[in-house]
């Protein structure tokens, strides 16, 4: 029996018992068997007292009471979907505050604006002229890059409208 019992409470303290071994425990407790650790007799002893604890005749009135009083008024919450709103009107406020600051900071340390970005920085037409072409060239030597990748795009939409059945119209 004794060793009976030492099994029941390793099932017991694994959470592997059936109610009736639970009953068997407890009953057991109640005697203070040896066979039982002094834990699981305190424990059970513990969850009796518990057990035998009653709430009062009125507590579910008295409870109920004051949970009204607290959904009356005490904490009004804000749905939801008020609060996001005025977080997205205080995130754009933020973000024009920040960039008209940006903007008149910017425009202060430069001093005052003219028409001209720059003045002449060339004395010799020449040298004008021949800075203006290398720039023209390299903005042009971009812009035949970035046709490569658009003639693939253009390639890829003939092939898809080809495979609905609607071909494209061939451009110039």
């Amino acid at each position: 029996m004794k060793e009976d019992l030492r099994k029941t409470e390793e099932k017991y303290w694994q959470g592997k018992t059936t109610l009736e071994e639970e009953e068997v425990l407890r009953k057991a407790a109640e005697c203070e068997d040896p066979a039982l650790s002094s834990e699981l007799i305190t424990a059970m002893k513990l969850l009796a007292e518990k057990a035998e604890a009653n709430l009062d005749e009125d507590f579910d009135e008295a409870f109920w009471q004051k949970a009204d009083q607290k959904s009356r008024g005490a904490g009004k919450i804000l749905p939801l979907h008020i609060i996001i709103r005025y977080a997205a009107a205080a995130a754009v406020l933020a973000i024009i505050f920040a960039g008209a600051y940006h903007y008149f900071d910017t425009r202060s340390e430069n001093g005052p604006q003219t028409a001209l970005a720059e003045e002449d920085t060339f004395d010799d037409p020449e040298e004008a002229m021949q800075a203006a072409l290398e720039a023209l060239n390299f903005a042009s030597e971009k812009l035949n890059k970035g046709q490569v990748p658009a003639r693939e795009i253009k390639r890829f939409h003939h092939t898809k409208m080809t495979l609905i059945g609607k071909p494209a119209k061939a451009e110039k």
